[in-house]
């Protein structure tokens, strides 16, 4: 699980990212799942240690996702 800055979740699965959003009853509710196929490419913006870009699809149809996370460093990223 990757909290973001804005206090909303990422869990990685083998082939999807889902993301949720906390509840004002302290639960979290699922927003939506990104599916990740073998052509995406997730790599660090540059110039930061906290945001992730997700490529999905080469060309003009492509889409990009960015993630914010809220870690304080490599390694607690990592864990």
């Amino acid at each position: 699980m990757m909290p973001t800055r804005k206090e909303r979740y990422f869990v990685l699965g083998q082939h999807s990212l889902s993301y949720y959003k906390p509840t004002k009853d302290g639960d979290v509710e699922l927003k939506g799942v990104l599916e990740l196929k073998a052509a995406d490419v997730i790599t660090p913006l540059p110039h930061s240690d906290v945001w992730l870009r997700i490529r999905q699809k080469e060309g003009p149809a492509g889409k990009n996702y960015k993630l914010d996370l809220k870690a304080l460093n490599l390694q607690e990223r990592q864990e």
